[in-house]
C-alpha cells in the first residue's frame, strides 16, 4: 500500500479493458477516487465500476471516443470542471484494426490513429496540467509499445502514432517538472489477456521462451508498476520510458545464437 495515494483522484482515459481496467482497480485498492473513460462496452464499464467501489472509492464514467473532437470536448470540460486532479493515465490506443506495412497504410486510417493517440491524449495533457498546477501537482503516465522501436509487420500505424506520443510524454515531462508534475511513460509489449495479445496470439508462446523471466507479462504487471510511479517513492523519475518485459529485450538476440 501507498499511503500517499489515498484520497487522490485519478481519470484513466481507456480504463475498462486490459490494461486500463487493471490500472483502475489497482488504483482503487490504493484508496484513489476514479473517473473512468472508454468508448465500447457499457458492460465492461459497468463491470469495472462494480470491482473499483469495492474498495470504498468513488468512481465516475465518462463515455467517449478521444479521437472524435465531440468526445474529446466532453472530457476535456470534465477536467476543467474538476478542483482537483493528481493523476492522469492515457491508455487509450487505436490502430490495430487495420493491419498494414507503412508504404501500404492509408491516409485516413493514419489521421484517425493519430487523433486517438497523438493529437486527443495532447489535449487531454494539456488541460489536466493546468488543473494539477492549481493543486500543488501531479503525475501522468502514458502507455507506450516496444513497435515504435522494434518492427512489427502490420504494426506501422500505431508505431508511428505511439513514436509521436512517446515523445511528447518526454517535452513534457521537462516543461511540466518544475510544476511538481511527474510525467513518464511505461512500455509492456504483448500483455496477455489484452486486445494487443489476441492480434497476436501466434506469439505468445514464443516470447515466453525467450523471455529470460519465463512467462508473459500480465496485466497486473503493469499496473503494480502504474500503482508505484503514482506514489511519493517514485517522485525523482522524470520523462522515462520504463520497459517492462521480463527481460524479452535484452535476451531476444540470443535464441538466434543458441
Amino acid at each position: 500500500m501507498y499511503n500517499s495515494l489515498q484520497n487522490q483522484t485519478a481519470l484513466v482515459i481507456g480504463g475498462t479493458r486490459g490494461i486500463g481496467r487493471s490500472i483502475s482497480t489497482r488504483l482503487a485498492s490504493e484508496g484513489v477516487n476514479l473517473i473512468i473513460n472508454y468508448h465500447k462496452s457499457d458492460d465492461l464499464a459497468n463491470q469495472t465500476v462494480i470491482e473499483c467501489e469495492k474498495y470504498g472509492v468513488n468512481v465516475k464514467l465518462i463515455k467517449a471516443d478521444i479521437g472524435m473532437p465531440d468526445d474529446l470536448k466532453n472530457i476535456i470540460d470534465e477536467i476543467i470542471s474538476l478542483e482537483k486532479l493528481d493523476i492522469l493515465i492515457l491508455n487509450a490506443a487505436k490502430g490495430l484494426e487495420r493491419p498494414r506495412q507503412a508504404i501500404e497504410q492509408k491516409i485516413g486510417h493514419l489521421r484517425s490513429t493519430l487523433d486517438t493517440n497523438v493529437l486527443g491524449p495532447w489535449e487531454i495533457i494539456k488541460s489536466s496540467s493546468t488543473v494539477m498546477k492549481k493543486s500543488g501537482g501531479g503525475t501522468i503516465i502514458g502507455l507506450l509499445t516496444p513497435g515504435s522501436h522494434y518492427y512489427i509487420d502490420g504494426y506501422s500505424a500505431v508505431a508511428v502514432s505511439k513514436a509521436a506520443f512517446e515523445t511528447l510524454i518526454k517535452y513534457t515531462a521537462v516543461e511540466l517538472a518544475s510544476e511538481n508534475i511527474q510525467v513518464n511513460g511505461v512500455m509492456s509489449g504483448l500483455v496477455e489477456g489484452t486486445i494487443g495479445s489476441k492480434s497476436f496470439e501466434n506469439f505468445l508462446d514464443k516470447i515466453a521462451k525467450i523471455t529470460p523471466s519465463g512467462r508473459n507479462i500480465k496485466t497486473e504487471d503493469v499496473s503494480n508498476l502504474v500503482a508505484w510511479l503514482c506514489s511519493n517513492e517514485s517522485k525523482m523519475i522524470v520523462g522515462q520510458t520504463i520497459n517492462i518485459d521480463g527481460g524479452f529485450t535484452l535476451a531476444s538476440w540470443k535464441n538466434f545464437q543458441d
